[in-house]
């Protein structure tokens, strides 16, 4: 961390850190089930990650500029009104994405769980990076 600030944002990793750790746990779970009963559950495993996703959401929002966590871009590390506007939309498109793959992946066939998660992921990603990036050209 350049800027030395990561060290000013404990309390909101330490939050992340712990819910890594419980969707590893779970993951592990789901993976021990999965080898107990002859196969994966992509009906488990998407919802999961959909709440995993939708988990970060809700604390994007607080993370503060750093070279850590974020959507760490050169216009969003440069400028701070940029990186808390782009944390804020991105906050709120992973946290209703997340919740959508949760719940829809529960009444798809796997295949198209699998490709409507990757589309959800691509959406979800794309949309905060493309919006940061029209904020950094109309500031300059």
């Amino acid at each position: 961390d350049p800027k030395r600030k990561d060290a000013a944002q404990g309390t909101t990793f330490q939050k992340l850190g712990v819910g890594i750790v419980v969707f590893m746990a779970a993951l592990n779970v789901l993976i021990i089930h999965s080898s107990q009963n002859g196969g994966t559950s992509p009906n488990l495993l998407f919802p999961l990650l959909g709440f995993m996703f939708a988990f970060l959401g809700n604390y994007m929002v607080h993370i503060k500029p750093n070279y850590f966590a974020g959507f760490r871009l050169p216009w969003t590390l440069s400028s701070d009104e940029n990186w808390r506007k782009t944390h804020e939309l991105g906050g709120k498109i992973w946290f209703a994405g997340g919740l959508a793959i949760a719940v829809i992946s529960l009444f798809l066939p796997a295949t198209a769980a699998f490709v409507f998660f990757l589309v959800a992921i691509v959406v979800m990603a794309l949309i905060p990076i493309v919006y940061s990036y029209r904020l950094f050209k109309k500031q300059a």
